[in-house]
C-alpha cells in the first residue's frame, strides 16, 4: 500500500512538471522579436519595416544604421513631437535617445508590446520625420493610417525630441542616455556576451525553457529508490 500510494505520488509529481514545463515552452516561444532597421546603408531616413504587427508580449527591437538616429513614441495627431509633450501626465514613453554609429546593428533599443493599441513612433534627428522616417505598431487598416501619418509627418512644422522644448529641429548628438530616454525600453549590444537579445531576422522567437520542474520530479524518483 505505501508502494503504491508513494508511486502514484511520485508519477503524478513528474506528469504536472512535464505538463508545466511544455505549458512554460509554449507561452516563451508564443513571444516574438520583430526587428526594425533604423536607417540604412545608403542613408534612407526609413524605419525598415515601418508597419509591424505585434501580439501582446511581443517585442520590437530598432538596429540603428549609421550616422546617428533616434527613435521615440509620439501619437497620430502630432508625428514628429514627443508624446509626453502631446498628451498631459504621460510618464511611459519611450525614447532612444541618439544613437551615433558607424556600424549597423552595434547599437539597438528594444520596447516592449503591452496589448494591441497602435504605438507611433519616429526619428527625432533633423528633419528625419518630415522625410519618412516614421513608423506605428499595429496602426489601423483604415481611417488613422500609417499612410495618413506619414502624410501628416511631411507637413509637421517641427522635429522635437523628448526633453526639448518645441519650436524648432533637433540636430545634436547624443548616447542612448540622452535626455529624455525612458525606461519603458532597453538599449544594448546585440553582439555583446549576456546582452538581453540577441536577434538578426525580421521575427525571431525567444525559447529558454525552464528545467526545474523536469528535475524535481526526477528527484523524487530517485528518492523513492532509496527508501
Amino acid at each position: 500500500m505505501h508502494f503504491s500510494t508513494l508511486l502514484t505520488s511520485t508519477l503524478l509529481l513528474a506528469g504536472t512538471a512535464l505538463g508545466r514545463r511544455t505549458y512554460f515552452k509554449r507561452q516563451q516561444q508564443s513571444m516574438m522579436v520583430h526587428v526594425v532597421q533604423a536607417g540604412g546603408a545608403n542613408g534612407e531616413l526609413t524605419f525598415s519595416p515601418n508597419e509591424i504587427k505585434a501580439n501582446p508580449g511581443d517585442l520590437v527591437q530598432f538596429q540603428f544604421w549609421p550616422k546617428n538616429h533616434s527613435v521615440a513614441q509620439s501619437n497620430f495627431a502630432n508625428p514628429c513631437i514627443p508624446l509626453q509633450q502631446s498628451v498631459q501626465n504621460t510618464t511611459s514613453a519611450f525614447y532612444s535617445g541618439f544613437m551615433p554609429t558607424t556600424e549597423q546593428g552595434k547599437l539597438v533599443y528594444t520596447i516592449p508590446v503591452t496589448d494591441t493599441k497602435p504605438i507611433w513612433f519616429y526619428c527625432s534627428q533633423g528633419k528625419h520625420c518630415q522625410g519618412g522616417m516614421v513608423g506605428a505598431v499595429n496602426p489601423p487598416a483604415t481611417g488613422n493610417t500609417l499612410a495618413a501619418f506619414v502624410e501628416k509627418a511631411k507637413a509637421a512644422p517641427q522635429n522635437v525630441s523628448p526633453g526639448q522644448a518645441s519650436g524648432g529641429s533637433t540636430g545634436q548628438a547624443g548616447g542612448a542616455g540622452s535626455t529624455g530616454q525612458s525606461p519603458s525600453g532597453t538599449t544594448n549590444n546585440p553582439t555583446q556576451a549576456g546582452g538581453p537579445l540577441q536577434s538578426t531576422g525580421a521575427a525571431s522567437t525567444v525559447d529558454a525553457p525552464s528545467r526545474g520542474f523536469l528535475g524535481l520530479a526526477l528527484a523524487g524518483i530517485g528518492a523513492f529508490f532509496l527508501l
